[in-house]
């Protein structure tokens, strides 16, 4: 499997934050130049040629066949955000769909046309964490790039808006 090819369909997200009260921010690690690169279909599709998807988990062999915009990872410095409870859990997922809706707004999108996936992840230190990926369909036009700054953005900015969207 080209891991290098798989990794060129996406843009990279990653950022830390602290919970919605704290303005400090810890950054995450910088995106590669190796991630912008233009995407990679005919290795994906020969990839996706030499699944077997009878002995495949149905889940990754789909999601293999869809064209990701960004692929993200949300952490928290905040212990009420990185615990390993359902309310810790509730949290984390309610800013990320905020995260979504407010891209949404600024890039004048719907958000019922976004395909998205998102799973929630325990570190190596039992310290939670999501990862997502969000499909260039329904994107209608908006590049990878400018998507995934937008996030970057709204993440810094503590998911508000600027003044002059409203």
């Amino acid at each position: 499997m080209n891991i290098a090819c798989l990794k060129t369909i996406s843009m990279g997200f990653r950022e830390t934050r602290k919970g919605n009260a704290n303005k400090n921010r810890q950054t995450g690690k910088e995106r590669s130049p190796f991630l912008e690169q233009p995407h990679c279909t005919e290795e994906r599709d020969r990839l996706l040629d030499l699944i077997n998807p009878k002995r495949t988990h149905p889940i990754a062999y789909h999601l293999l066949k869809i064209k990701w915009a960004v692929f993200g990872t949300l952490t928290w410095a905040d212990d009420s955000f990185r615990k390993d409870t359902p309310l810790s859990e509730k949290l984390r997922f309610k800013e990320f769909y905020l995260l979504i809706k407010r891209a949404c707004q600024l890039l004048h999108l719907k958000k019922d046309d976004i395909l998205f996936y998102v799973t929630n992840e325990r570190g190596r230190d039992c310290d939670c964490h999501l990862h997502f990926l969000i499909a260039t369909n329904g994107l209608r036009g908006i590049s990878n790039k400018k998507l995934s700054l937008t996030l970057n953005y709204l993440w810094h900015k503590n998911l508000q808006l600027p003044k002059s969207v409203f």
